[in-house]
C-alpha cells in the first residue's frame, strides 16, 4: 500500500508539472492586496504548530493564485485552486514534497514564506563539509581587516567548509565555539559605523552608506559581508543583520514601495503621503 501510495504521489506530482506552464522571468506575482515581504510568517513549522489554534487550516501553505496568474492559463491555475488544499497538506506533512511540485518551485509566491524557509533550511543542513575546513586566523583588535584578507580571494565551494577560526595570542581549538564568536564579532564590525559600509536608519535597520566608497575596496567588503551572511544562514547562527526592507527588496529583485522610505527620510516619506492625500 505504501508503494502504491507513493507512486499515486509522483504521478500526481508529473501531472501538474507537466501541465504547469512555464514561468515568464519578467513575470511578477502578487498574492496579497498589501504586496510586501512576507517576514511575518517566518516562524518555523514546530513553531507554528505549537502556536496554532483550532481555527488553524490549510490555507496557510499555500496561497490562492490570483486572477491576473490564473488568466495566463485558466485550465491549469483553475486546476491549482481545485486541489489547491490537498497540495497544502501534503506539504505540510513532509515540507520535501515542495520540491516534488517543481512548478511551485518557479511560482514560489504561491507558498508562504515560513514554508520556503524551511525547505532551504532542510536542504542546506547536510550541505557543511565536515571533512575540509576553512582556517581563519584573526587578531580581536584588528577582526575586520584580517577577515577580509583572508576571504576576499576564496572561492564560493568555501562557502560550506568547516570554519576552524583561531585569534591570535590566544589559546583555544575551535569546536564551533570560536567560529560562532567570530562570526558575531565580524557582523558587528561590518555594521559599525565608523568603517562607513552601512548606516542605520530610524527603525535601527542597516543599508548600504552611500559614503562608503570612501573605502576603495568597498565593493569587496560588501561581497564579503554576504559570504559571512550567507554562511550564518547555512550554519543557523544568529547574527545581528537587520537589514532595511528597501534593501532587502532591491536584494531579492523587487520594486522599492513608498512605504520603505518612512525608515530613510520620516519626514520626506510624510511630504509625499501628504501630497498623495491631499489636493494640491
Amino acid at each position: 500500500k505504501k508503494n502504491r501510495d507513493l507512486d499515486l504521489l509522483e504521478l500526481i506530482c508529473s501531472l501538474f508539472n507537466y501541465l504547469a506552464p512555464e514561468r515568464n522571468i519578467s513575470q511578477a506575482i502578487i498574492t496579497t492586496e498589501n504586496p510586501g515581504l512576507d517576514f511575518s510568517l517566518s516562524l518555523t513549522i514546530s513553531s507554528r504548530k505549537l502556536l496554532s489554534s483550532s481555527s488553524d487550516n490549510h490555507e496557510s501553505v499555500l496561497k490562492p493564485a490570483p486572477q491576473v496568474l490564473i488568466a495566463t492559463s485558466p485550465k491549469f491555475w483553475n486546476l491549482y485552486q481545485d486541489h489547491r488544499l490537498f497540495i497544502s497538506k501534503l506539504i505540510e506533512d513532509d515540507i520535501m514534497h515542495f520540491e516534488k511540485f517543481k512548478f511551485l518551485i518557479s511560482y514560489f509566491e504561491l507558498v508562504v514564506f515560513r514554508y520556503r524557509s524551511s525547505y532551504f533550511r532542510q536542504k542546506i543542513k547536510n550541505l557543511i563539509d565536515l571533512y575540509h575546513s576553512l582556517r581563519i586566523n584573526v587578531s580581536r583588535s584588528n577582526i575586520l581587516k584580517d577577515s577580509f584578507n583572508q576571504l576576499r580571494n576564496i572561492g564560493p565551494s568555501d562557502l560550506y567548509k568547516r570554519f576552524s577560526v583561531h585569534f591570535i595570542g590566544e589559546q583555544g581549538i575551535d569546536a564551533g565555539g570560536l567560529t560562532k564568536e567570530w562570526l558575531t564579532l565580524v557582523v558587528s564590525e561590518f555594521f559599525n559605523s565608523n568603517n562607513s559600509l552601512f548606516i542605520q536608519r530610524n527603525n535601527q535597520s542597516f543599508q548600504p552608506n552611500p559614503s562608503s566608497y570612501l573605502n576603495p575596496d568597498h565593493i569587496e567588503y560588501f561581497k564579503i559581508a554576504g559570504f559571512i551572511i550567507a554562511r550564518t544562514l547555512i550554519s543557523g547562527h544568529c547574527v545581528n543583520a537587520h537589514l532595511s526592507m528597501s534593501f532587502y527588496r532591491q536584494i531579492l529583485h523587487r520594486q522599492p514601495k513608498l512605504k520603505d522610505l518612512e525608515d530613510f527620510d520620516d519626514q520626506l516619506y510624510r511630504s509625499f503621503q501628504y501630497i498623495l492625500e491631499n489636493d494640491i
